[in-house]
């Protein structure tokens, strides 16, 4: 599992997701936890932003 679905707090993952797609945090939270389906335009946006914000925070 990726560090900032782990320290979601200390990055403030979900509230820089909700920023970047304008998509609810707890959307944004269950798309990324897959705890909803990664299928649609919405699901498929958020998880684009995820991979940008990882390459910009982690690397």
């Amino acid at each position: 599992m990726s560090i900032l679905i782990e320290q979601a707090r200390k990055f403030k993952t979900w509230e820089l997701l909700h920023s970047m797609t304008g998509k609810s945090k707890v959307y944004c939270k269950k798309v990324v936890t897959n705890e909803r389906k990664q299928e649609s335009v919405a699901a498929k946006l958020i998880m684009e932003k995820f991979a940008e914000l990882e390459k910009m925070l982690i690397n």
